[in-house]
């Protein structure tokens, strides 16, 4: 009879607890789920929910994310944070997945005093917004300095850089340009293109085939930098190609083929080389839930939103700031071990992948 009532009062405190709304984590999410960049937000809003079923079922805590859509459009991503801000009260936001939305709300988040975390979004800038910012995706410069480690030991001698007219695109070419030179290894030539270029022809032509050079860097979103590898092998062009993490994507293998074969690039942490526990659970219980394997994109959403619900507990249970509690979390996450330094910049690894025979192939 004693242990029955121990059991009946518990109940009540429990069923008590999840009543109570201010118990309720309620975070916000700003995802590109419509327009040309949709399958990006739809992935990371999957990851999320997983995160989010989990959280819940661990910690018997109730939680809530409360998604917004950007459609990647920097004007609407501020309407939309403005509603979870002010409508929804959520506690914290997650988002954007590109760094112009991102940077588009970044101050809006910053004077509100809310955290945000970006999941995907690579400009160095980012954190320099304010202590409530954040990004758990390595920055523009952590991915240009460890493709230049990565050339300076190949057998690549005259080394020319193309880079898309985009904010990270320019940054991550210029730091693969600074760390070079900080190795003794000068670049033979640079230039850009703008944004949402097809035709690449003249530009080739006259900026690449009359170049005395026998590998190009090129720093580019995955359908720009895959179609300027195209034209430039069917103009010729037999050098060592380097590229980014924007190009991880089996879409590219499958439209481009031969044309990416060989070429090298930089990729994150998840990937099916990588076969350690805590990845196989995950992609298990996506694949469960969802009917298809889990993608980086779901990925990075599954350890953001991750972050963010263990970061608010955290902060409710010690009373403590949640954004010194974001500050000096750690996370074992799917996409690498994160952690942040002093100024809210990330530290993540990544890796270095070479496409052959249609196939990611790790080399570094």
């Amino acid at each position: 009879m004693y242990l029955k009532s121990i059991v009946f009062t518990l109940t009540i405190l429990i069923v008590g607890c999840s009543d109570r709304q201010e118990e309720t984590l309620k975070i916000g999410a700003m995802l590109p789920l419509t327009g040309d960049n949709a399958s990006y937000g739809v992935y990371c809003k999957n990851g999320m929910n997983l995160a989010l079923e989990e959280f819940e079922k661990n910690s018997q805590l109730p939680a809530s994310i409360i998604f917004e859509d950007s459609a990647a459009n920097p004007k609407i991503a501020v309407n939309a944070v403005n509603k979870l801000i002010k409508r929804d009260q959520v506690a914290m936001i997650l988002g954007g997945m590109f760094s112009t939305t991102t940077m588009a709300i970044a101050p809006i988040a910053q004077t509100n005093k809310i955290v945000l975390i970006s999941p995907t979004a690579a400009d160095e800038n980012i954190p320099k917004t304010g202590s409530f910012i954040f990004s758990i995706y390595p920055s523009a410069a952590i991915e240009g300095k460890v493709m230049a480690e990565y050339v300076i030991n190949s057998k690549s001698k005259k080394i020319g850089v193309f880079a898309q007219q985009t904010p990270v695109a320019e940054a991550i070419a210029d730091s693969f340009i600074s760390q070079m030179n900080k190795l003794g290894k000068s670049i033979n030539f640079s230039a850009t293109f703008p944004e949402k270029t097809k035709n690449f022809r003249n530009i080739i032509y006259t900026e690449l085939m009359e170049k005395d050079i026998d590998a190009l860097f090129i720093s580019s979103y995955a359908s720009e930098a895959s179609g300027f590898i195209r034209q430039a092998r069917e103009y010729g062009f037999k050098g060592q190609i380097y590229s980014q993490s924007s190009l991880y994507d089996k879409k590219i293998i499958e439209e481009y083929g031969n044309f990416v074969d060989g070429v090298e690039i930089t990729a994150p942490f998840f990937n099916p080389e990588n076969n350690l526990a805590h990845l196989d659970e995950f992609r298990m219980k996506y694949l469960k839930k969802f009917g298809e394997e889990p993608n980086v994109w779901a990925a990075y959403g599954f350890d953001v939103a991750f972050l963010a619900l263990k970061s608010l507990k955290e902060s409710r249970q010690n009373k403590s700031k949640i954004e010194d509690v974001v500050l000096n979390s750690t996370l074992q996450g799917v996409t690498g071990d994160t952690s942040f330094n002093p100024d809210r910049t990330v530290n993540k690894s990544l890796q270095i992948f070479k496409i052959e025979n249609s196939e990611f192939i790790k080399v570094k």
